[in-house]
């Protein structure tokens, strides 16, 4: 933490831009540029919150990348910061407030319950909306509750507006019963949508996206006019997955504290790791493919590999992942 940087008011600040950085950098691999873009407006709102400035034009940004590039995986990174609750909605659950299914407004309920009912600190959060491409109008004449009418419920949201809250849940502990009317500030909120717009080629070719392309496609200009930020994230890249098995974090750490319990060692080969990654990337639904390859290589393969163990028997032996004539497979190596 650098000691010198604080608020106006000279509160010293609870994170640093490089440090909200390098959080992302562990939650998502590549990406670089569009990480730390990312990671400076979370920053200036950390900031504009310790400073009590958080009440004007908000840096409100829309995440587009495509399946498994890690949209959500950098949002879930957010909740490792004390600083401010972090709560995530899936667009396509929410319906145009008074109709059967999910308001906008129940998600401040939910930040209620992330803030432990501090409504001060609640008011202060981060809403991360996923498949935000998913609630473009509709065609047709028929009144559209789930695309456009979502829309215009986030569009009185985003640039401030005292809510009136019926709280859904109940608790001993909580300030809020079940049942109650509450108001909710959203002025100092900020917002993160994501997006694959998966659909839409022509907008995906553009070099630079804008917010008059995201409103071209079925969007109210009024609310993609409030969503200034697009940070944009590429395909996952052979090396991405490869710095993934170096690393040793998420699934590959699964696998190697299973083969420990085995009492063995799990390693991979150079040739494996790059096979590994280009099957991955083959598969083009992102972080999500390492797992699929990674059970189909070790989890076929596990009742075998137990059975070596026990004919070797004894403990300190290696499983060794190598790629041989493009296919990849296991062996016991005694340790």
């Amino acid at each position: 933490m650098h000691s010198s940087l604080a608020t106006a008011q000279g509160e010293p600040l609870a994170v640093t831009a490089s440090q909200v950085k390098n959080l992302l950098d562990r939650a998502v691999y590549g990406n670089d540029d569009a990480k730390a873009y990312f990671a400076s407006i979370i920053f200036k709102h950390l900031y504009l919150i310790r400073a009590g400035l958080a009440t004007g034009a908000k840096s409100h940004t829309l995440i587009l990348g495509p399946t498994g590039a890690g949209k959500s995986h950098l949002v879930s990174a957010l909740k490792d910061l004390a600083d401010v609750p972090v709560v995530s909605v899936d667009a396509t659950s929410l319906t145009e407030a008074g109709y059967q299914g999910r308001d906008v407004d129940s998600v401040f309920d939910d930040l209620m319950r992330e803030a432990s009912y501090d409504r001060l600190r609640a008011e202060s959060g981060i809403v991360f909306i996923d498949e935000f491409d998913k609630i473009k109008a509709a065609s047709g004449g028929e009144r559209d509750i789930r695309g456009e009418g979502v829309q215009y419920s986030l569009l009185k949201i985003l640039d401030g507006d005292i809510r009136q809250i019926r709280s859904t849940r109940s608790s001993r502990l909580q300030t809020v019963s079940q049942g109650d009317v509450y108001q909710f500030d959203t002025s100092k909120l900020l917002f993160i949508f994501a997006g694959a717009f998966s659909s839409s080629l022509d907008l995906l070719s553009l070099e630079r996206i804008t917010p008059s392309d995201i409103a071209a496609l079925g969007f109210l200009r009024e609310l993609t006019a409030r969503i200034p930020n697009i940070v944009r994230l590429k395909s996952l890249a052979v090396n991405d997955v490869e710095n993934v098995l170096d690393d040793g974090c998420g699934i590959t750490g699964e696998y190697t504290s299973l083969f420990d319990a085995m009492g063995c060692k799990l390693e991979f080969t150079g040739r494996a790791k790059k096979r590994i990654a280009e099957e991955t990337v083959e598969l083009a639904i992102g972080y999500r493919g390492l797992r699929t390859v990674l059970d189909r290589t070790l989890l076929s393969r596990l009742v075998e590999i137990d059975r070596r163990l026990a004919i070797a028997g004894g403990h300190g032996h290696r499983v060794v992942v190598d790629c041989v004539d493009s296919d990849l497979d296991c062996f016991v190596i005694p340790g």
